[in-house]
Order: C-alpha cells, then structure tokens, then sequence
C-alpha cells in the first residue's frame, strides 16, 4: 500500500488513467473528447546505460482507437534542477513513439515547486521550447459538494489531501466520504488508506472517527481490514498471548475512534484479557455500541 504522498500521487493515476484528463482540467487545459485512456511504459531510455522513467504515462485514445494526446505525469515534491534536463528527453522519446501531442504534466506538493515547474525549459533558438504544466495546490480543487462534475472519486481523494487539513478540511472529507460511498468498497477503502497516512494528526483523527460510524458500506471494508491488521500485529508477538493482545488493542483503536467514554478501569479490564473468545466478543459489540457497558458486560 502506498504510504509517502509521491507514491500516492502516482497511484491515483495507475488505478484510472483518465484521471489525467481530470487534472489537466484543474488548470483549464482543453482535451478533446477521447474514449479511453490507457497506460503506457514510463520508460524513456534508448541506448543509455542510465534509465529514464516517468512517474506515469497515458494515452488518450480517440474515435480511431489511436493517441489523440499522451500525458507525462510527474510528481514534484520539490524543485529538481536536473528534471529541467530529463523532462525533454521523456517529450521527445514520447513524441517519436506516439507522434500525437504530448502534455507534460507536473503535480506539485506545493505552489512554490508549481511557480518553478511552470518556467519554459528552452531547446534552441529561434524560441524551440517545451512548457510543463504545472498543478499546484492553489489548482486542485476544494470539493465541498459530491454533486460536483469534478467529483471523481481520485479528485476526492486529491482534494481531501490538499485541503483536509487546512481550516474548513473536514468539509473536505466530509464530501469525499460520501463520494466514496458510490465507488466500489474497496476501492474506497484503499483511497481512505492513502488520505489517512497523509492528514495531520487532527484530520486524521477526524477522518478515523467517521470511518467507526459504520455509516457506508466502505467503512465496514475499512474497519475490518483495520481490525486484521491488529490480529496479524498479535499473531506476529506469539500465537496466544499475542494473538489476545493483538485483539485487545484492536477493541480499544474502535473504542477510541468511536469516541465511547472509558476510564484506567476499562482500558486495563481489556489490555489484561487473555481470553480470544471473549476479546473477540468484545471487538463485534465495539462496532456498534454506543457505551463501554454495552461491550463490556456479559
């Protein structure tokens, strides 16, 4: 699973190639209708020993089921003089393959990184240069609504990276919840991964808590994949003991993000527990109770 904004970044482009399409429209870039877009190999190279390797590449096919445009996506995290040098070369090689337009596109951490991508890299004279195009945070936008047209579930998740955990962010996750509660469950749930390993600690807090209202049928997917990976954390500290503590923590990671009241009392009846029947009694009543008596009591 992708975990560092980069790889998340690539990915959303991986998982639905149109999405380039999605992006590009983010900075008013006109793209002719197309029927399908398809991946393409990231790689550059010709008879260099040093390989060249996009982040992503994707054609846009036309009516003729031939490129109509191909898209280099890079993920910028920061400003990289040397890129000034190799983003030419993807172009050109791109260009000789396809023989389509190309669209050389930068996503940036930041509006700063945006401000140094969007400089025209010159080839020669008389005025032969190529001319990324970069998206900045200040592009992406701030969805608010699941009825906007922009509202894919990959711009959801773009839009809840960006603006998640800035003032007014939980809006922000608000709608990508609801959007990913039309998308395939687990789809959602892998999305809901990525946004919750890059949200600061109180969106991503807030994010978990809505994840335990059990709400969608995504959160259920979510939840129980939440609650394998405190068993596999047990089994992996030594089969029955492990295996007890591993679902201890597990009823206590739903307690807390469902946010029902406990005291030392409480934590310490549940950490102490060497029980696995009776712990996994516990962890099904967690998921829907609504005191610690409720999940607690026999």
């Amino acid at each position: 699973m992708p975990s560092s904004l980069h790889e998340v970044l690539v990915a959303l482009f991986r998982s639905r190639p149109a999405f380039a399409a999605d992006v590009l429209a983010c900075d008013d870039i006109p793209v002719e209708p197309f029927t399908e877009a398809r991946l393409r190999s990231e790689c550059f190279s010709v008879l260099q020993p040093t390989e060249r390797r996009a982040d992503a590449t994707i054609e846009l096919l036309n009516d003729h089921n031939e490129p109509g445009l191909a898209v280099i996506v890079e993920v910028q995290l920061r400003p990289d003089p040397k890129k000034r040098t190799t983003w030419p070369t993807y172009v050109c090689r791109l260009y000789e393959d396809v023989g389509c337009p190309i669209a050389l596109l930068v996503l940036c951490a930041d509006d700063t990184t945006a401000r140094w991508a969007a400089t025209p890299i010159p080839l020669g004279p008389p005025g032969s240069q190529i001319t990324p195009i970069p998206i900045g945070p200040r592009h992406i936008p701030r969805l608010t609504s699941a009825t906007d047209p922009a509202a894919s579930p990959e711009m959801a998740t773009l839009s809840a990276i960006t603006h998640g955990s800035r003032p007014g962010g939980y809006d922000v996750i608000d709608t990508m919840d609801i959007v990913f509660s039309r998308t395939d469950p687990t789809l959602a749930r892998d999305y809901t991964e990525f946004v919750l390993g890059l949200l600061k600690t109180h969106a991503r807090t807030y994010l978990e808590k809505l994840m335990a209202t059990m709400t969608h049928e995504y959160h259920s997917e979510f939840t129980e994949k939440f609650v394998r990976k405190g068993l596999a954390k047990g089994k992996a500290e030594g089969e029955a003991t492990g295996l007890a503590k591993g679902k201890a923590e597990s009823v206590l990671q739903i307690i807390d993000a469902r946010d029902i009241p406990t005291d030392a009392r409480h934590r310490h009846q549940i950490l102490s527990c060497t029980d696995p029947d009776r712990l996994s009694t516990w962890l099904r009543r967690a998921l829907d109770a609504t005191t610690i008596d409720e999940i607690l009591t026999d």
